[in-house]
């Protein structure tokens, strides 16, 4: 029943959470702990499905001899009364298969109702989801027509869930149409947040106007078609390179592809494989290196060509020389474009933008 779906869910979770971590479980010696909880999750879900099937099993059972002393009766009954009234002799397996029959119409209650729990667990879950207020409701007025790529942040404000700390608070931030603008500030900080912001993923207190409208005005499908973002947690899908690319730009050509991974300076590496843009990634970008990831990331958004582009982190796990590369082959590509680069890097900031924003604590410091 409803115990059974639980721990299904459990374990199935488990599982997955023991496959994608692999590595790390063996780094740190957990494998054989981890396989431990997961087989104990799946004696736990063998046991609920055997006393279900116990239950069933002897539910069925009992229909079946309700079914056969029905059958036995009406024998009995119909021959007695050929015997007393006069019945006709025909009549007797016309009823003994009629009693038979009757209970074609309860036989499949028992397992109907070992499934009912399932199900109702399963939809209780479901519509849960589907009750849900979504956090960003879209107003019924089009989205107004952006006259530059400028960007204006008023006394910002932002949580992530009711008793969250501010991972915005008070941000006040200017940035004219094709500037490119480095935030800068540790890990924390409230960086990443205004990509998040931009592209209406959570709401907020304040004022953002994009191209001299409020963001709130924007349809959230037209607003991210605006505003591209490389985020740091970006997720690549399993796929070919031509797959993933084409995520963001379904119409682009080879040529276009080819210019955004020459831009993201990947093109190298993509000519290099045997099988180029159709070359597999595997699940999460896995046979890629973690270099390699992040610049197939910034590739997608490139390839798209939004109004204004946010880099979060783009030379994350790239050495010093790769760094210098990708870093002033971006500022070219994106000339005229405003770009805000989110990292830690003072080294990337300097480099990559026209002006350096601090950010601690989600406010701008001097």
């Amino acid at each position: 029943g409803a115990d059974a779906v639980a721990l299904r869910a459990q374990l199935r979770v488990a599982v997955v959470d023991a496959l994608q971590g692999a590595t790390d479980l063996r780094a740190a010696g957990a494998v054989e702990r981890q396989l431990a909880a997961i087989s104990a999750q799946s004696e736990a879900l063998v046991e609920a499905q055997r006393r279900a099937s116990i239950s069933g099993t002897w539910a069925e059972a009992a229909v079946g001899l309700c079914a056969g002393f029905a059958l036995w009766a009406a024998a009995l009954l119909s021959a007695a009364s050929v015997a007393a009234s006069g019945l006709a002799p025909a009549m007797v397996p016309a009823l003994t298969l009629a009693a038979l029959a009757s209970f074609e119409a309860v036989a499949p209650l028992p397992a109907a109702m070992q499934r009912w729990g399932e199900v109702m667990a399963a939809a209780r879950r479901l519509f849960d989801l589907a009750d849900r207020t979504p956090a960003i409701v879209a107003g019924p007025e089009p989205s107004p027509v952006p006259q530059d790529g400028g960007l204006d942040f008023s006394t910002v404000r932002l949580r992530y869930g009711a008793d969250a700390p501010l991972a915005l608070d008070g941000l006040d931030l200017t940035i004219p149409s094709g500037r490119h603008v480095a935030l800068l500030g540790p890990s924390g900080a409230g960086k990443s947040s205004v990509g998040r912001l931009l592209l209406r993923f959570f709401e907020y207190e304040g004022e953002i106007r994009l191209g001299g409208h409020d963001l709130r005005r924007y349809q959230p499908e037209d607003l991210r078609r605006l505003v591209g973002v490389a985020a740091q947690d970006a997720q690549l899908f399993n796929g070919t390179i031509r797959d993933n690319l084409l995520i963001a730009a379904p119409d682009a050509d080879e040529g276009a592809m080819g210019r955004a991974l020459e831009q993201a300076q990947l093109a190298a590496f993509v000519t290099e494989l045997p099988a180029g843009l159709d070359t597999w990634i595997g699940e999460g970008g896995a046979r890629l290196s973690a270099g390699q990831a992040r610049r197939l990331v910034v590739a997608r958004a490139l390839l798209r060509a939004p109004l204004i582009l946010v880099l979060d982190e783009p030379t994350e796990n790239l050495d010093a020389t790769t760094s210098r590369r990708l870093l002033a082959s971006l500022a070219q590509a994106t000339a005229g474009r405003t770009v805000i680069l989110i990292t830690h890097d003072p080294v990337a900031a300097s480099e990559f933008a026209d002006e350096i924003v601090r950010i601690e604590a989600g406010r701008r410091v001097a």
